[in-house]
């Protein structure tokens, strides 16, 4: 089961997620129901119109989505390996797997539509959106770095990481100097979430780590339009959790090792 908790509400903290509450396993070769909450908080509906999402919301929706199926569709013997309960720098490659179909044409095609009219978003937009992943990809890629090296060097013992505003201008400067000017008053770490999550603290880099394995998979399933087979390996894939290990599952997978091929062509390089 998956819930929908979709919008904003008092005392509702303001990220998405999803909070498994029960995992899916097997329990004397019978599969257990699962449930799960897929958290938003998206645009609420209104008397005269619907929840209208941008296109990174919907993002969000598939990437919390993957989450959810991965909770879902597993199948482990016991529930410590189940659903999200992987490596912690494995537990985002399903989520970002599934954002991938939001830059596809037909799916863009399929999700979207004028509240009012019905008519779908002209071809021509669809194919600037899927250009616009290529804008500042460079930039993204930096400042994703940055935060996964904050996050690392936090939690080491280090002159820096006692003094957050030190050790994000040494990133800055290894990374953005020749881009941006630093500025000292722009304490971005101070509403840096995922430091404080115990899941995550040390861990953020897994965000890019997972990103490159994400993008292989979604390409291999692409390259074989989506076929049945691949389907298949997608629904094993989530279903073995933590019980297989991730280069296992990846090899399985791709029939060979991942590289980082398909996740440089995705940012135009």
């Amino acid at each position: 089961y998956i819930f929908l908790d979709l919008y904003p509400r008092a005392n509702k903290y303001s990220h998405a997620c999803v909070a498994p509450s029960i995992v899916s396993y097997n329990m004397d070769g019978t599969n257990c129901a699962s449930m799960a909450a897929l958290i938003t908080n998206f645009p609420k509906p209104s008397v005269d119109r619907p929840s209208l999402l941008q296109h990174h919301d919907v993002v969000t929706l598939f990437h919390e989505f993957g989450h959810a199926m991965h909770n879902v569709l597993s199948r482990t013997q016991h529930p410590s390996h189940a659903g999200t309960n992987v490596a912690s720098d494995f537990v985002e490659t399903p989520s970002q797997m599934f954002e991938q179909w939001m830059f596809e044409p037909d799916m863009l095609d399929l999700v979207s539509s004028h509240y009012q009219t019905g008519e779908k978003l002209p071809a021509d937009i669809i194919t600037n959106l899927i250009k616009l992943r290529k804008s500042n990809s460079g930039y993204q890629m930096l400042r994703q770095a940055i935060i996964g090296q904050f996050s690392l060097y936090s939690m080491t013992n280090s002159s820096l990481s006692y003094d957050p505003a030190a050790l994000s201008k040494s990133l800055f400067d290894q990374y953005l100097s020749t881009l941006f000017k630093y500025e000292s008053k722009h304490n971005w770490f101070a509403a840096f979430g995922h430091i404080a999550n115990p899941l995550y603290q040390s861990k953020y880099y897994n965000y890019l780590w997972t990103e490159v394995f994400a993008i292989d998979l979604f390409t291999a399933i692409k390259a074989h339009n989506f076929n049945d087979e691949y389907k298949q390996k997608v629904i094993k894939l989530l279903s073995a959790g933590g019980s297989i290990e991730p280069e296992e599952l990846l090899e399985e997978f791709l029939e060979r090792k991942p590289n980082q091929e398909a996740f440089l062509q995705a940012l135009g390089l």
